[in-house]
């Protein structure tokens, strides 16, 4: 397929100027941390999302600081992001807003996070909690009719099958077996839909999958 285009790029485009140092990255990380163990409900949706907005577009600046700097496999921000489980956080923190807009976001933030990762360290850092699955299992339950929402799934999904090959695809089964893949699962779900555009990304996820096993 086409290659993913830039989605956190445009995040940094036509915003205003803010504080993205290093300092203030830690502070939302450590919010985002706090905010996932709040009680259900005590976090506005307009907050949640916001606050993985921001996450998205601190990790953009992070990676195109280390590229400037010629240090493609040091990026101190995406360190401080693996640091205290700030995904799984992420993810928990979506589950307690249960919105559409924050499940959207959460999508978003984490195509922006496969699509920029450099190093295959960082990429198989993201795939091998099983963080991944677990959103693509989870994120569509009782909104199989929320049409922005299913947009913002099969992109995901398209920047994950970008990055499938012979050293990553163990990361995409949620079973030890190796018999159980969310992403294929759900494209073969998807085979049915009523838009020819799912159904078409679905097939060529799918195909993606049947290629790399021919090999």
């Amino acid at each position: 397929f086409v290659g993913p285009q830039s989605v956190g790029m445009s995040l940094l485009f036509g915003t205003p100027e803010r504080d993205l140092s290093l300092p203030a990255f830690q502070k939302l990380c450590a919010r985002i941390r706090e905010a996932s163990r709040r009680p259900n409900g005590s976090v506005g949706d307009a907050e949640g999302v916001e606050m993985l907005r921001s996450l998205g577009e601190f990790l953009v600046f992070g990676e195109m600081e280390s590229e400037a700097a010629n240090e493609p496999r040091k990026d101190v921000h995406f360190d401080v992001f693996c640091e205290g489980n700030t995904l799984g956080a992420c993810v928990e923190l979506t589950n307690r807003i249960n919105s559409s807009g924050a499940k959207i976001q959460l999508l978003q933030t984490l195509s922006i996070l496969v699509q920029n990762v450099r190093s295959a360290t960082s990429l198989f850092f993201l795939l091998s909690n099983n963080y991944v699955n677990q959103v693509l299992e989870t994120i569509l339950e009782d909104r199989m009719d929320d049409a922005d929402l299913i947009d913002a799934f099969v992109a995901f999904c398209k920047t994950l099958a970008l990055r499938i090959n012979p050293r990553t695809v163990q990361f995409f089964f949620a079973d030890r077996a190796c018999t159980y893949c969310p992403l294929f699962e759900k494209c073969l779900l998807f085979l049915r839909a009523d838009d020819t555009m799912v159904r078409t990304s679905a097939m060529t996820i799918l195909l993606h999958f049947l290629a790399l096993g021919s090999r």
